[in-house]
């Protein structure tokens, strides 16, 4: 064995194995891995088996997602313009705020920020309801109604301000 490890350096990790073979616990622990190893087998292949039909279902029925222009027509893919075009928040498009000072990029990362609403949830579902102030019970109420008027839906301080920003 140690020669063929000067051939290839994977054959002196199987010196390991000799260790493992020299403590009882390692010993015990090894064995019972080798003892089901036919069970232990028997799963990953219904894994393999189960992933490969998930794939061919998933290709088969999402196959537009799969293949850009295969028949000479751009699929529509929504999710790629969503968060490039227009703000998540808001809903306002760059077109917009390209025109405004500091653009569209300020707009989705310091004023709209996606993590920041979703760090503010999940801070008001972590925290006691007792503890909520008046606007974190407003949202938190709207929340557990799945209401999502408490976003910022057509506005944002931009455009609020846009006369005194110009």
């Amino acid at each position: 064995m140690s020669l063929l490890g000067h051939y290839n350096n994977f054959f002196f990790a199987c010196h390991l194995l000799d260790i493992a073979m020299g403590v009882k616990t390692l010993r015990t622990i090894l064995s019972s891995v080798t003892h089901n190893g036919k069970q232990l087998m028997m799963t990953v292949g219904l894994l393999a088996v189960v992933v490969y039909l998930y794939t061919v279902v998933a290709f088969n029925f999402f196959r537009k997602f799969y293949n850009k222009g295969e028949d000479g027509d751009e699929p529509d893919m929504k999710c790629d313009d969503m968060m490039t075009t227009k703000c998540f928040i808001c809903g306002i498009g760059s077109d917009y705020f390209d025109t405004t000072p500091h653009g569209f990029e300020t707009h989705t990362f310091d004023e709209h920020n996606l993590a920041n609403y979703m760090f503010f949830l999940m801070y008001l579902i972590n925290k006691d309801e007792t503890e909520h102030t008046g606007q974190e019970s407003y949202v938190w109420k709207m929340y557990q109604e799945r209401c999502w008027d408490f976003f910022p839906a057509g506005d944002c301080f931009r455009k609020q301000y846009e006369d005194q920003l110009s």
